[in-house]
């Protein structure tokens, strides 16, 4: 296996910040598999439930005490199976971060209020893809991604 793993930030503002994050990943099986007797033609292709291509990006916006965050995360095709016959759909969400700090509150040196929504248009996706590399039996479990999803945090830092 091989791959290429990109992260920039790019501050085009004193209050702003763009990122980056790419991943490309080549990881194949080096040769056929084998199982009870039965080869498998596997030699060159990608492995089970790995993505070659995924992305998070995104801005991070501070005007003053508040921090706003809109980003996308996207994982591309996978396969659920060795021989690539069950190919897995590609999927981008979209999630929305912001969070406001007091400083000096009497309580800590800061204190930070979250709210994230993970999800942010509700997206039906496959987010893991369970596998075993030896079996031909049909064993694969799939796994829903999380739905539309709200958290609510609070820290203080002292």
């Amino acid at each position: 296996g091989y791959g290429l793993d990109l992260e920039a930030n790019v501050y085009p503002a004193e209050n702003v910040t763009l990122f980056c994050n790419l991943t490309y990943t080549v990881l194949t099986y080096d040769g056929d598999l084998t199982f009870e007797g039965r080869r498998v033609d596997a030699d060159g292709r990608q492995v089970v439930a790995t993505p070659r291509e995924q992305l998070r990006a995104g801005v991070i916006w501070t005007p003053g005490h508040f921090q706003i965050s809109p980003m996308l995360r996207y994982i591309g095709e996978r396969y659920a199976d060795i021989e690539h016959r069950q190919r897995v759909s590609s999927y981008t969400v979209f999630d929305l971060r912001g969070s406001y700090t007091f400083y000096n509150p009497g309580i800590g040196e800061q204190v930070r209020i979250s709210l994230e929504l993970n999800n942010l248009f509700d997206r039906r996706y496959t987010a893991v893809i369970d596998e075993l590399d030896a079996s031909l039996a049909g064993a694969t479990t799939f796994y829903p991604g999380a739905p539309m999803t709200t958290i609510l945090t609070a820290s203080i830092q002292f």
